[in-house]
């Protein structure tokens, strides 16, 4: 059989010239790659002229933004001979960039020597602008929910700060007294306290929303737990909006089951709270919504119900595809086809049900996670760390002397030896005077080292001392992500004093 390079040119030329992709034939030489051949394509892509083309080097389409590890896989593959597939940034004649998927194979002689490679280049560049544009658009779409949640979450942390400061003047003003009543201070120091942890509520459900770069590696979720947190993340919108907006909305939550499914947790969040935005949106005058988690039929399902305006069947039709809206400027249509997406990653279902002026269902079902093989269980955990656990020489690291004090309080009574330190700095002075256990540390300390930072130090030099984080960015960090750092655990500002307690006595295994 002949091959490339040996057909009729006559044949070639016309074989060729029919191509809608761009097609270019490089000499067999690794070392040198000069382009001996491009077919009309190829000059109404990059405007470059046979002429100008025959005997250089592709490097004549490189973009200065070109991706250099996606560059060294062609290269690679050329010297390899072999075929690959890429996608690279390139540059027109004229400076313009545009994008092509190349497909790269080798043309083989009669005795199996390279003789040329063949490049087919399609032109990619609407592809890669639309996904630009959509990335832009969703990211636009979380901005602007974010925007209305956060006047919520604001009236939740002001009634919390407001409990706090009253009720902690309330006891001062208690001790002060002659004969001060403990218990009414104590119920107040019980409301402040508590007050602090819902403030800290406030916050987490506002990292859960606004953390980027999702993991989409699946993992083992409980869907009641996601539904909860859902439910806590969109109140802004389905109460507290609503209400200003004078229109009264119910969220009822029906929780009848606990299925478990093998799934991205991020995306699966940011998939539930697009379709409550899209419930609520459909409310326009108040109503009622359902989100309803069961298992059935071997499979878990989550359903979005609710009573608004419904839709006729031309639009359901459409609601998944990118960029259908019937929101007008309010909408960019990407809330749904998110969802769709979301589904189809996780092996599930997605259906509609809607009537216009009844209110509208959409139904999730999802494959369940494998059952986990039975183990025997752990040892059961004192409820309070003071009862159990050795004694530890703990290096407290917070550049807020207060917060170094507090966990000298929580942690001495329970025998603990605590030192202090106010950067990450002091603490590696600290680490190398003398022996440490566990060092607990904030994440953000001025301009010097992070927790991140001491965290990589403290692994590299002291690999034995445990390292715990205890930060208000807590809720944003994924129990992954900190073990990749060398951070065995995370607490969330505000902790309580039995969490700190807990964290110490009962390491991550």
């Amino acid at each position: 059989m002949a091959s490339f390079s040996e057909l009729p040119i006559a044949v070639r030329d016309r074989a060729i010239a029919a191509a809608t992709n761009a097609i270019v034939l490089i000499d067999g030489n690794p070392g040198q790659g000069h382009i001996v051949y491009v077919n009309p394509a190829f000059e109404r892509l990059t405007g470059y002229s046979v002429d100008e083309a025959i005997g250089q080097s592709l490097m004549l389409l490189k973009h200065p933004e070109t991706d250099l590890a996606t560059l060294r896989e062609l290269i690679t593959a050329i010297r390899e001979g072999r075929e690959t597939e890429v996608t690279l940034q390139g540059r027109r004649k004229d400076g313009s960039a545009m994008w092509n998927d190349v497909t790269l194979a080798p043309v083989r002689d009669e005795e199996g020597t390279i003789t040329h490679f063949v490049h087919i280049f399609n032109d990619a560049t609407a592809r890669k602008e639309l996904e630009r544009q959509t990335l832009a658009l969703a990211r636009s779409e979380k901005m602007r929910a974010l925007g209305q949640m956060a006047s919520g979450i604001a009236h939740d942390l002001n009634q919390s700060l407001q409990l706090i400061a009253a009720h902690n003047e309330l006891a001062r003003q208690q001790l002060e007294q002659a004969t001060p009543d403990l218990d009414e201070v104590r119920e107040l120091c019980t409301v402040a306290a508590q007050a602090a942890l819902d403030a800290g509520e406030a916050v987490k459900r506002l990292l859960l929303f606004t953390r980027g770069a999702p993991d989409d590696t699946p993992q083992r979720v409980d869907l009641v737990t996601i539904a909860g947190e859902v439910a806590r993340l969109t109140a802004p919108r389905w109460r507290d909006l609503a209400q200003a907006q004078g229109r009264a909305i119910e969220l009822r939550l029906e929780l009848r089951d606990r299925p478990v499914v093998l799934a991205p947790a991020a995306p699966l969040r940011d998939a539930l709270t697009n379709l409550l935005f899209n419930a609520i949106d459909a409310l326009p005058h108040g109503g009622a919504i359902r989100l309803r988690v069961e298992q059935r039929d071997g499979l878990a399902w989550i359903e979005v119900a609710d009573t608004g305006v419904g839709m006729p069947p031309e639009v359901q039709a459409r609601v998944f595809e990118p960029f259908f809206t019937t929101k007008g400027e309010g909408g960019t249509g990407l809330g749904l086809a998110i969802v769709f997406g979301v589904v189809e990653r996780c092996g599930g279902r997605i259906t509609i049900d809607s009537t216009p002026g009844q209110g509208t269902t959409i139904r999730l079902s999802l494959p369940l996670a494998p059952e986990l093989p039975q183990t025997a269980p752990p040892p059961p955990c004192p409820d309070d760390a003071r009862a159990g656990g050795p004694a530890l020489r703990v290096l407290a690291v917070d550049d807020e002397p207060a917060i170094t004090r507090a966990v000298q309080r929580i942690l001495r009574p329970a025998g603990h030896l605590v030192r202090c330190a106010a950067s990450g700095e002091q603490a590696l002075e600290e680490l190398a005077t003398a022996p440490v256990d566990v060092v607990v540390s904030d994440l953000g300390m001025g301009t010097g080292m992070t927790g991140w930072d001491l965290a990589a130090r403290v692994r590299a030099d002291w690999p034995a001392v445990r390292f715990i984080l205890a930060t208000g960015w807590g809720a944003g960090i994924s129990q992954a992500e900190a073990e990749a750092k060398g951070v065995e655990r995370v607490l969330a500002k505000p902790y309580r004093p039995d969490d700190l307690l807990q964290a110490l006595a009962a390491p991550v295994s």
